[in-house]
């Protein structure tokens, strides 16, 4: 008996050992950018940041631009535009984050938000010659993204054309 539970013990041990547990954060944002955000991408010759905003059904990633206040997101097929209460993405460890179009063995997608129990990942893709960051919902297979051509408005490309963030160990 005692054999079998040490060696449950060990089981235990190793698989909470190999399991990945990204080493991110959110921060308030306040319209500054933090020395350790994540970088998202590009928008008119600017980068980008990884932002969480509070919807009526749920947290969800948002786009941040510096210098702005806002944070910019899509919900139910609009863009939704936050002037207060927004999380910046942040770590201690950017070379562990990649952007990737297939998984590798040791990363883990980083998640942004939950719909309907059903992860929603970070992802990003290039659009009008912006790399713009949204929502990818690998069921319905499709990055979600709020665009600023020529007011905010939310757009779709097909999930083929984006990269999703993972961390990596």
């Amino acid at each position: 008996m005692i054999i079998k539970a040490s060696i449950f013990l060990v089981v235990c041990f190793f698989s909470t050992a190999l399991s990945i547990k990204p080493n991110f954060y959110w921060r308030d944002y306040d319209g500054t950018i933090p020395d350790d955000a994540i970088r998202g991408g590009k928008l008119n010759g600017k980068t980008t940041y990884i932002g969480l905003v509070a919807t009526v059904e749920g947290p969800v990633s948002a786009l941040i631009i510096p210098g702005d206040p806002k944070a910019y997101t899509t919900m139910d097929g609009k863009a939704v535009i936050s002037l207060k209460g927004a999380k910046i993405l942040c770590t201690t460890v950017p070379c562990r984050f990649v952007w990737t179009k297939k998984l590798e063995d040791n990363c883990v997608y980083v998640t942004g938000s939950y719909i309907d129990s059903a992860a929603v990942y970070i992802g990003r893709a290039t659009y009008e010659g912006n790399v713009v960051t949204g929502r990818t919902n690998f069921n319905l297979g499709s990055l979600y993204f709020p665009s600023q051509s020529p007011d905010w408005t939310y757009k779709r490309l097909p999930i083929e054309e984006c990269e999703s963030l993972a961390y990596c160990e």
